[in-house]
C-alpha cells in the first residue's frame, strides 16, 4: 500500500537512501525498509572517494586541487575524484564535515536492522536490488555490502583522525565477518 512518509517516518529512516529518488522531488520505498544494499554501497563509495582523494591530496605538491591532472581511466574513481576537483564541485577536505556525519547516522540505521545482535543485518522481501524475488533474512550479498561499508568507512575515519569512531566501525566489521563465518557457511 502507498503511504506518504510522515516526519516520524523520515526521522525513522535519516541517514538512508530510498529504493528511487524522482526529480520530480519525491522518492520512493519499495517495502517497509529503505534497501540495504543501496544505502551501504553509498557509504561505501562515498568512503572510499573520499578517502583516496584526501590521501592524494596530502601527497600532492600541488595545492591548487583544480590543476591535478586526470590521467586515470575513464572508469576508475580516480578520474571521477579529479574530474570533480577540477570542476570545483567537490573539496574532499570540506565534504568531510557534511558527508561524515550522515554516513555515521545511516550506519546507525543499518545497525539496527541487525535484530537480533548477532552482526548480520535482517531484512524483509524488497530491501535490496533483487525486488522481484521474495527474499528474506540474512542475505549474504547485503552482508558484503555491509561489510564493506564499515571497512571503507573505518578506513577513511583513520584517515581524518577520528580513531574513537574509527574502532568502533573496525569492531562491527570484524564482528560481521565472524558471523558470516560462523552462520553463513554450510
Amino acid at each position: 500500500m502507498s503511504e506518504e512518509a510522515k516526519e516520524d517516518k523520515q526521522k525513522e529512516f535519516a541517514g538512508v537512501l530510498p529504493t528511487t529518488i524522482y526529480q520530480a522531488g519525491f522518492s520512493e520505498v519499495y517495502d517497509q525498509n529503505p534497501d540495504i544494499d543501496s544505502t551501504a554501497l553509498m557509504i561505501s563509495t562515498t568512503a572510499r572517494i573520499l578517502n583516496r582523494a584526501l590521501k592524494k591530496i596530502a601527497t600532492s605538491p600541488v595545492t591548487d586541487p583544480t590543476s591535478i591532472s586526470t590521467i586515470a581511466s575513464e572508469h576508475s574513481a580516480d578520474y571521477v575524484h579529479d574530474l570533480l576537483l577540477k570542476l570545483g564541485i567537490t573539496d574532499p577536505t570540506k565534504a568531510i564535515d557534511f558527508l561524515v556525519p550522515r554516513m555515521l547516522l545511516a550506519v546507525d540505521y543499518l545497525a539496527k536492522r541487525d535484530i537480533d545482535s548477532d552482526g548480520l543485518l535482517e531484512q524483509n522481501h524488497n530491501e535490496d536490488w533483487m525486488d522481484t524475488v521474495l527474499r528474506a533474512g540474512k542475505i549474504v550479498y547485503s552482508q558484503a555490502c555491509w561489510i564493506l561499508t564499515l571497512k571503507n568507512l573505518a578506513a577513511l575515519l583513520v584517515t581524518v583522525d577520528r580513531q574513537d569512531a574509527a574502532d568502533k566501525i573496525r569492531n562491527m566489521a570484524d564482528k560481521a565477518i565472524q558471523a558470516v563465518e560462523d552462520k553463513l557457511w554450510s
